[in-house]
């Protein structure tokens, strides 16, 4: 099954162990986006100019990339929209942690 379904989320959740709500997505249309949230993962999404005008309502944040030193990335999160480098310190903010 191809994503929306959440078949391949579950099965690797299930060879590690895990559940949805101690990992994080990261993916760059709808659905995936639908997929990973339907296997309960919080999900950042780096959209590109191919998934632009996708519908990303559900997503922890939006990103137009993950940024560097230098060139920062355009992220929406929630109703805030910031220019930043996306780091393990932002994720985790984000993320709830």
């Amino acid at each position: 099954n191809r994503k929306p379904a959440p078949v391949c989320y579950l099965g690797v959740l299930d060879k590690l162990g895990l559940t949805g709500d101690v990992c994080l997505a990261v993916e760059d249309s709808s659905n995936g986006l639908k997929a990973a949230s339907a296997a309960g993962l919080k999900t950042l999404v780096t959209s590109c100019p191919y998934t632009a005008n996708h519908d990303f309502a559900g997503a922890m944040a939006v990103a137009d990339g993950l940024g560097e030193p230098g060139q920062m990335s355009h992220v929406q999160v929630g109703e805030q929209s910031i220019d930043k480098v996306i780091d393990l310190d932002a994720l985790r903010e984000w993320y709830g942690e």
